[in-house]
């Protein structure tokens, strides 16, 4: 039986303390300190000092700081200290900047401004208010008719020429020409007629009177043609005479009489303008 080993100062220490000292030590390393968090201070064990617990890792540009690693355990032996926890690894790098925004695209050119007009020129009708806007002041009636403004179912604009209650088929509605046209020059004259009924004959025609004739000549300025109820064009030309003029009219005839005539647009314009 072993009663003791001698230490440097010569004392005995008995093999039973020995034994139950190396029995505490093996106890102590044995302990299960897995349960224990990381990173936490620990308490310090029976006789060595509690592990630090690791440094939070650095953070990374654009994310949060990495955790810090787990706590060190606590000294197992006598008077060791516990190791520190391994540092937390360093976050990682953030994401890369979000690219710029496209550019604006470049607006567009002006449109081109338009040009000017084309300058349609002076009116050379001979006519006044040749559609009946304004009345029919300017006619008159040749032979039995009565003259109205009418305002149903003109061809254009608001309003035509109605000549009823003719008595022969050679009255009708009148225009007077003296002292416009120039003696020797042609003109052209286009209008847009119709009658009441269809199959009608209708025809524009020259009334002449010369200073010095006892009476009047008369020119067809445009051929006889079948009128309907419905507008037509009618046109024609003519010479103004070179005498000296008591009357030059141009007038609308054909239809027997009690048939209606109706006129508008009339136009008398000399040949060398169009």
């Amino acid at each position: 039986m072993d009663h003791g080993a001698p230490v440097p100062n010569g004392t005995r220490v008995p093999g039973w303390l020995r034994l139950g000292a190396c029995a505490l030590v093996v106890a102590c390393s044995l302990q299960d300190f897995s349960h224990l968090s990381g990173g936490n201070e620990l308490d310090a064990g029976p006789f060595g000092s509690a592990g630090g617990g690791a440094t939070t890792g650095a953070s990374g540009p654009g994310f949060t700081a990495g955790d810090g690693g787990a706590g060190g355990m606590a000294g197992a032996g006598p008077g060791a200290s516990g190791d520190a926890g391994a540092s937390g690894e360093a976050g990682a790098s953030g994401t890369g900047g979000v690219g710029g925004a496209g550019g604006t695209g470049g607006v567009g050119g002006a449109g081109s401004v338009a040009g000017p007009s084309e300058d349609a020129g002076p009116d050379t009708n001979l006519v006044v208010d040749p559609g009946f806007e304004l009345g029919v002041s300017n006619w008159s009636a040749f032979g039995t008719a009565l003259l109205s403004w009418q305002s149903q179912g003109p061809y254009a604009g608001s309003h035509c020429l109605r000549a009823s209650s003719r008595n022969a088929a050679w009255a009708g509605p009148l225009y007077s020409l003296k002292g416009v046209v120039s003696a020797g020059e042609t003109y052209r004259v286009t209008a847009w007629l119709r009658t009441a009924h269809v199959d009608q004959s209708l025809k524009i025609t020259a009334k002449t009177l010369c200073s010095g004739d006892s009476s009047s000549s008369f020119t067809e300025v445009s051929s006889p043609s079948p009128a309907q109820n419905y507008w037509q064009w009618y046109s024609g030309t003519f010479v103004a005479p070179s005498c000296a003029l008591e009357d030059f009219s141009l007038y609308i005839e054909g239809p027997p009489g009690g048939e209606d005539i109706y006129v508008d647009e009339f136009r008398v314009e000399p040949s060398a303008a169009l």
